[in-house]
């Protein structure tokens, strides 16, 4: 084998593997757009106090909804889109539990929604299926 062939024959592998590369990722990225269901919640400021209250109703939320069983996405949204006076609550409670009073909307929908690293998982931007409810001034 020739120099020139050995060359030929690395070059085409390394346009393969970078292909492969690329296709595996968008074939990923494409599943779990089309599995995962979000959570986004946006909180009235940058400001500590309003983080940590996100936080709070974050996990209100996620407690809430883990009390149900869920067969798949599309079970979750008709819950949630037929139960929102259910989640409201859990929201507006969370909310005044730590002395405030803000206002806030939840939407259900098929979103924008940033890249989100949780620590050894990786959820690209994109748009996905999701729950969001916005805080108050919803900064951010």
């Amino acid at each position: 084998m020739t120099k020139k062939n050995f060359l030929i024959i690395i070059l085409l592998f390394l346009i393969y593997f970078i292909f492969y590369s690329f296709s595996y990722s968008y074939s990923v990225s494409q599943e779990l757009q089309e599995n995962l269901f979000r959570l986004h919640i946006i909180a009235n400021s940058d400001s500590e106090e309003d983080q940590n209250l996100k936080l709070y109703v974050r996990d209100k939320v996620i407690e809430y909804l883990h009390k149900f069983t869920f067969s798949s996405k599309e079970d979750l949204i008709s819950y949630l889109n037929s139960n929102i006076s259910s989640l409201e609550n859990v929201v507006q409670k969370a909310i005044q539990e730590k002395g405030y009073s803000y206002p806030f909307s939840i939407e259900i929908s098929n979103s924008y929604f940033p890249k989100k690293d949780y620590n050894n998982i990786h959820l690209p931007s994109g748009n996905y299926d999701g729950l969001k409810i916005k805080i108050g001034d919803s900064q951010r």
